[in-house]
């Protein structure tokens, strides 16, 4: 009686061990998609600030994101990692990007809720290829301007 109440112990334990391995391992993949849609809303943003910054204006809401595609700034309609194209939309005339997140329906809490940005224009002084105004306390004139960044002490 003793080696069977020690067996299902032993039993209870390893099923109690991979269940809790089964739900870590589902967090870190839930996780790893979540930061995966972030980054493919966050790449889908850059692509429109440069359309903006060439073209002056943001795709149209009927074009959409087709419309990088169709001018070489995408070479597929993006999906995120559920399978599903990211959406867009204009509001007030601003994009905004957007996945539905894991469970691919609007709203949600955790890994279920939705990725968006709202992509804001490129400054002009970057558009124009001004330079950057110099960080105080440092010189952009002389031998040292010449030199390459360092780390200090380097």
């Amino acid at each position: 009686m003793r080696k069977q109440w020690l067996l299902s112990c032993v039993l209870l334990g390893l099923v109690a061990a991979v269940v809790a391995g089964l739900a870590y391992v589902h967090d870190r993949v839930s996780q790893i998609l979540h930061d995966r849609a972030t980054l493919g809303v966050l790449q889908l943003s850059k692509n429109l600030q440069t359309f903006h910054a060439r073209y002056g204006r943001y795709p149209s809401k009927q074009k959409g994101i087709q419309e990088l595609v169709d001018r070489g700034f995408a070479e597929t309609v993006p999906r995120d990692p559920w399978n599903r194209p990211y959406r867009y939309r204009l509001e007030g005339g601003v994009p905004v990007v957007l996945s539905h997140g894991a469970d691919k329906a609007p709203g949600g809490e955790g890994y279920d809720a939705d990725i968006s940005r709202r992509v804001e224009p490129v400054s002009q002084s970057l558009i124009r290829d001004e330079p950057l105004p110099a960080a105080r306390g440092t010189s952009t004139v002389g031998p040292e301007a010449e030199k390459p960044w360092c780390a200090p002490g380097g």
